[in-house]
């Protein structure tokens, strides 16, 4: 049955005023040669390696800093350089910047040293004494003897809170021994309401240096939402891509790391803090990591929609995800894949936005009899027979093929991530825009909730509208005006205008029935879809499951990537869409 999500009107248990912060270094297991160039730029999710020492134009500006502490927000500044007049006090409202930018501050080189300089930060009731640990690696259900060659990663994050959960701490150390990784810092700011990203480098080898890399509001920027951190947290916001059961890659209650996979030298056996056999006494399993990572999102979203409210920012900057695939979430079977008999069942979310429609849009659709079961499965036979006749396939740095093959849950599916539906929940509930507004668009090409060709092409048409540009007769009026004189004139790519045509079939329904004929809508898609699955027709899904993925690996979210084992190959084609009559085809 499709589970209902939660979606809190307020961020329970964590005031405003809280802090998160989020350190990270280069995460993998120390037996894997590491160059010290060999980084990753963010917290909480991977980006391409970049260089630790500073370049030359960095290094005079170090130098010439006798605080250590610059400004580098990549889009914006060519090089690291000091703040301007006033900067630091206005841009770093966060208490971790704040400490790097107080007088007589030691600025810590390692990761004890930033968590020491953590403990600082409040005393009694407010000391960050409560510490819970999570740790996530793709090579995790992979053991040594299956492959000896496999270059292993690894990933921990530290969550330090306070005795009343109302001040947090996120950290995020790599599996490395020697310290010499990126280390990187998610700080709240509760002035600007908006987390401030910093990365510590080398000047010298034992004299580091800090860097502002900017806030969530670059994020949004198009001028710096490529840089850096923002590559991989493309809202600002903390990222978790496996943030659902059964947490796929993640230590949890539905598979645990195997000790087999672990290599005798890594932090995971040998560090006190991170060990998992015997556990750390620190350790948690993911589904708790997964409930303060959407509390976050939550907080940033009502930040981002109290910005438009004030005039700061554009129903551009808004509307988005009702448009574009901003970033994703994965999602697997909770099936693993290597158990014989039973059913795969297969996540509703493969065949549209259940989340959005439902427990948001808050649809009364059936959908489990128009599709004809209660969830959608497959035999494992088919399952198997599918994955070789798609030359389904898991490949590894160092070698590693395993064919045919699938990650440890079966089919794990790309799906809109919290982060874009949360924010649609928080437009609704602060009535900027409709439940109607919502489940119009987001039927738009509902077969295909990501990386929709046809709702992507319609959002070049959104204009940069400000609250104060809208007037009275409101955001969606003015834009389902627009959309209808767009129709009218004629003209447009063929993307838009189906896409058009198809918002305005419902949008001009009567208001008293607007949820019926949605439902007509959604129900009549489900079962022709569901005709197909039910009488084993699923090869062509297993087609569209590849084309999704290899969409993901050309588009900007293959950053989230941390390895070639986070997905399965397939010989599937990238160019397959999912439409209304059941049928894949381009």
């Amino acid at each position: 049955m499709l589970r209902r999500e939660r979606f809190a009107g307020s961020l329970a248990g964590v005031a405003m005023g809280a802090i998160a912060l989020t350190i990270v270094v280069d995460p993998a297991f120390p037996q894997a040669p590491i160059d010290r160039r060999d980084v990753k730029p963010m917290a909480l999710a991977p980006a391409p390696p970049a260089p630790q020492e500073l370049d030359a134009a960095g290094a005079r500006a170090a130098a010439a800093a006798p605080a250590r502490l610059l400004r580098h927000v990549e889009g914006l500044d060519s090089a690291p350089r000091a703040f301007d007049d006033g900067d630091v006090t206005r841009q770093l409202g966060d208490p971790f910047g704040k400490l790097l930018a107080g007088a007589g501050t030691r600025l810590p080189r390692t990761l004890a040293d930033v968590l020491k300089l953590v403990d600082t930060l409040g005393t009694g009731p407010d000391r960050l004494a409560v510490q819970t640990i999570f740790l996530v690696s793709e090579s995790g259900q992979i053991t040594l003897a299956e492959a000896p060659t496999l270059a292993r990663r690894a990933r921990a994050v530290v969550v330090r809170l306070n005795s009343t959960a109302r001040e947090a701490v996120f950290v995020a150390p790599s599996m490395r021994t020697d310290g010499d990784g990126v280390l990187e810092v998610m700080g709240w700011d509760g002035t600007k309401k908006l987390f401030n990203y910093y990365e510590r480098r080398f000047a010298e080898p034992d004299t580091p240096i800090w860097l502002w890399k900017g806030d969530s509001s670059h994020a949004w920027d198009a001028q710096t939402r490529n840089g850096a951190c923002f590559r991989c947290h493309r809202n600002g916001e903390p990222v978790m891509k496996e943030l659902r059961v059964p947490w796929q890659n993640w230590h949890t209650q539905s598979a645990s790391i195997k000790p087999e996979s672990i290599p005798p030298d890594s932090p995971l056996k040998t560090d006190p803090l991170f060990a998992i056999h015997p556990p750390s006494q620190f350790l948690q399993p993911a589904d708790q990591f997964e409930k303060v990572v959407e509390q976050w999102i939550g907080n940033l979203n009502r930040s981002r929609i109290a910005r438009y409210k004030s005039g700061e920012s554009s129903i551009r900057n808004l509307l988005e995800p009702l448009f574009r695939t901003t970033t994703i979430n994965l999602k697997p079977s909770i099936d693993p894949s290597a158990a014989t008999g039973g059913v795969i069942r297969v996540p509703w979310t493969f065949f549209y936005n259940t989340i959005a429609l439902h427990d948001v849009g808050e649809l009364p659709c059936d959908a489990s009899t128009a599709f004809g079961q209660a969830d959608p499965s497959l035999s494992r036979a088919a399952y198997n027979d599918a994955l070789v006749r798609l030359n389904f396939r898991l490949e590894g740095p160092g070698g590693y093929h395993k064919q045919p093959g699938d990650t440890h849950f079966a089919f794990p599916v790309l799906e809109p991530a919290r982060t874009d539906n949360d924010l649609i929940f928080n437009l609704v509930k602060e009535q900027v825009i409709s439940r109607r507004f919502v489940a119009t668009l987001l039927l738009v090409d509902a077969p295909n909730a990501v990386y929709s060709p046809i709702r992507q092409a319609m959002f070049a048409l959104v204009p940069n509208w400000t609250i104060h540009e809208i007037g009275p007769a409101g955001l969606e009026t003015r834009l389902a005006d627009l959309f209808r004189d767009l129709h009218a004139a004629g003209g447009q790519p063929a993307p838009v205008h189906s896409g058009l045509s198809q918002f305005l079939a419902l949008w001009n329904k009567p208001a008293a029935s607007w949820e019926a004929d949605a439902c007509a809508r959604l129900e009549g898609y489900l079962k022709n879809v569901g005709e197909r699955w039910r009488a084993g027709d699923h090869l062509p899904y297993f087609r569209l499951l590849g084309a999704r993925r290899d969409q993901f690996l050309a588009s900007d979210h293959e950053t989230l990537k941390e390895s070639d084992l986070l997905l399965p190959k397939s010989d599937a084609s990238p160019d397959l869409m999912m439409h209304e009559d059941g049928t894949v085809r381009p």
